[in-house]
């Protein structure tokens, strides 16, 4: 960025005060003014941007705040871990929390830092850069950056999203840089696949996963390259030519092989570009280069690469993961399908992989091939997803157009919801077993990977389940904690805290009186999020073949949730129930119970309690005594035509009846005498 630009930034930062008096922005727990019309052009982040922000308690302006579009989940479990974490090579999280926005007037996801004293390393990964000398690419961008990911080692966060463009000096001398911000998106959404091992480059940018330690040192390791050069170091490839190129060479060659960089950068590149994550330098590694330049010797390993090559659609492999990849674009092709044998052999004659062969046959053995199938396309694709999972395990799940990490499945799901085919995509590798498949290909045992097969079991049943409460919405608020309750009703509350639906209904409910409030999205949320076993309750309220079974499922949800989590008055909220609930008066049997309780409910519903409703409604004495009088006047009624029936059958009248009465009563008649002679026989002796 350039002084003038740098300089008008700042500007913006300070007019904050002149952004008070026309009353513009919103305030965060009291502390922060976020000044809406003072943006921060410079701190801007893909999915959010920057404004200004004065500190109330300290008059600290020298913060901005990240505010969040909405389009992509942020990562909360992280912003917590780095809340008010200090160290000069990271970017400082202050605080963060929820506001109205008024720019859009929807409830948006904020978080303060603290404003970094410099520009970017690069505003465009696409605009050249004057290039980096030896000395300043180590002091600048290599020694801060080693020890911001030790901090975050220490801490159990991994960053994924180091690059030019989201680095920053730490001040104007340009001496020493920090990592900029890793919670405004998924992990490495918005990196490109060039900052991308071969594996995570795969996957579509929104099922990357956490990763791990080695994808920060790639990234970290591309960047420096990216600062050494001041360019991109192939920027006559595409994304799908890059990745090839890195398969069939290796990211080193593909990246570094004859860029113009001085030659004692080579080693510690090798180290960081390093494919195979075993062999990939570490933090310790790097450190020792820098404070000594100690080399941790990098060995390139060739075993697998076969001796002569499988065809395949037209074109020869001899390697496992490159012969994968060719699989995941041609997921269409049948090809595959009889030659179970020629795979095997290949792999064990020309690589010498038992295991690996072992576990192409499995693909081909698996029981879950036909499961969830939706067609013979559909199977042939299963197919070779199984294949791809057994050449290439480190890889991604791959299937059709799907392509993701496993724990990375979930804000996939949640970035293309809305997409019907990779819904059914996401529902055919789930109840086909692709995820469980994975995870036996490489984690037997591993208790992590033990989890994730219960979760993708879990997953399978809901898909399996059409009633509310489940399918592709349950499985999307399960795999996403942070995902906000998309129902229409409240979703421009972001709803993420089941504590917050209740309020959020309040305020859409005035003057509603159609329907209720419910829908998929909404009991998906609530089972997903609210403590203790709704189900009962939920599938009452999804009964739409009864009004009254319905009417008391919604009072029963409603009313558990504000028994559990508040607030103690909804009146408008109850009032909206009420109006679909009419239907439980009618389950009044009394007359007069049912004219008592429609007088006495207008008292009830003013206090505002759905709790209250619930128990005058359902579980209250007057409730109770209709029940009882009911079921006493049930048993008069059923005697009454047990004597009808009786009696229009013949009765008494009947001849045999008669007679079989007769001899009964004379049976009974003969031994109440002889009970009553044997008794005064006995008196008179006395």
């Amino acid at each position: 960025m350039n002084t003038q630009a740098l300089q008008r930034d700042q500007e913006a930062t300070n007019g904050a005060a002149q952004t008070a008096a026309a009353g513009s922005g919103v305030r965060l727990k009291d502390r922060f003014q976020i000044w809406s019309d003072a943006p921060i052009d410079a701190c801007d982040s893909p999915s959010a941007r920057a404004y200004a922000v004065t500190d109330l308690v300290n008059g600290n302006e020298g913060l901005f705040a990240l505010v969040s579009d909405g389009q992509v989940l942020c990562r909360d479990d992280v912003i917590g871990t780095l809340s008010d974490v200090r160290s000069t090579a990271l970017m400082r999280l202050v605080d963060s929390g929820y506001v109205w926005w008024p720019r859009d007037n929807r409830r948006r996801r904020v978080v303060i830092f603290e404003r970094p004293g410099g520009a970017r390393l690069m505003d465009s990964l696409t605009s050249p850069v004057q290039p980096m000398g030896e000395l300043q690419s180590v002091r600048s961008i290599l020694a801060p950056s080693i020890a911001a990911l030790g901090y975050l080692s220490v801490i159990g966060v991994v960053h994924r999203a180091i690059r030019p463009t989201n680095m920053f000096y730490t001040d104007a001398t340009r001496q020493s840089c920090m990592l900029g911000e890793c919670v405004m998106a998924p992990p490495a959404f918005f990196q490109p696949s060039l900052f991308e091992t071969i594996e995570a480059a795969m996957a579509h940018p929104a099922g990357r996963g956490t990763g791990m330690r080695g994808n920060d040192i790639y990234a970290l390791g591309v960047t420096l390259l990216y600062m050494l050069l001041g360019r991109n170091p192939v920027p006559h490839l595409s994304d799908k030519e890059l990745l090839a190129a890195k398969l069939a060479q290796g990211s080193f060659t593909t990246l570094v092989s004859r860029a113009p960089i001085p030659t004692a950068m080579r080693e510690p590149l090798r180290g960081m570009l390093q494919d195979d994550p075993v062999q990939r330098w570490d933090l310790a590694a790097l450190q020792g280069w820098v404070s000594e330049r100690r080399l941790k010797p990098v060995q390139i390993n060739h075993n697998d690469r076969a001796m002569r090559p499988l065809p395949f659609e037209g074109q020869n492999f001899y390697t496992c993961r490159s012969l994968a990849f060719a699989l995941t674009q041609n997921w269409r092709s049948a090809a595959m399908s009889d030659r179970k044998v020629e795979l095997g052999s290949w792999i064990e004659r020309s690589l010498g992989d038992q295991r690996r062969r072992e576990a192409v046959e499995s693909a081909f053995d698996n029981r879950f091939s036909g499961a969830g199938m939706s067609g013979e396309s559909s199977a042939r694709a299963m197919l070779n997803a199984r294949l791809t999972l057994a050449l290439d395990p480190d890889g991604p799940l791959r299937y059709k157009t799907f392509a993701a990490m496993t724990d990375g499945v979930g804000a996939y799901l949640a970035a293309h919801f809305n997409d019907p085919n990779a819904l059914q995509d996401f529902s055919e590798i789930v109840r086909g077993g692709l995820p469980i498949f994975w995870l036996d290909m490489q984690h037997a045992g591993d208790r992590e990977a033990n989890n994730l097969v219960l979760q993708f079991r879990k997953l399978n049943g809901f898909l399996r389940d059409p009633r509310p409460g489940f399918g592709y919405e349950r499985c999307l608020y399960e795999m996403n904690p942070g995902q906000h309750c998309l129902s229409p009703l409240v979703e421009r509350e972001c709803v993420i805290d089941i504590a917050e639906l209740l309020p959020a209904l309040e305020k859409v409910a005035k003057g509603m009186t159609e329907a209720f409030p419910f829908d998929r999205h909404l009991a998906a949320f609530v089972a997903a999020r609210a403590q203790g076993d709704l189900s009962q309750a939920l599938a009452m309220v999804g009964n739409r073949g009864s009004s009254m079974e319905a009417a008391m499922g919604i009072l029963s949800l409603f009313a558990a949730l504000q028994w559990r989590h508040g607030p103690e008055s909804l009146p408008e909220l109850t009032r909206w129930i009420m109006s679909s609930a009419e239907a439980v008066l009618g389950n009044y049997h009394h007359r007069s119970a049912r004219k008592r309780a429609e007088a006495e409910l207008p008292r009830v519903m003013n206090a505002g309690s759905i709790v209250g409703l619930y128990n005058f409604l359902l579980n209250g004495d007057l409730r109770k005594q209709d029940e009882a009088g009911f079921a006493e006047a049930a048993l008069r009624y059923s005697k009454a035509e047990t004597e009808i029936a009786f009696l229009e059958s013949g009765g008494a009248s009947n001849p045999r009846r008669a007679r079989e009465m007769g001899y009964r009563m004379a049976a009974l008649f003969t031994a109440a005498v002889g009970g009553a002679v044997v008794a005064l026989l006995t008196l008179a002796r006395v």
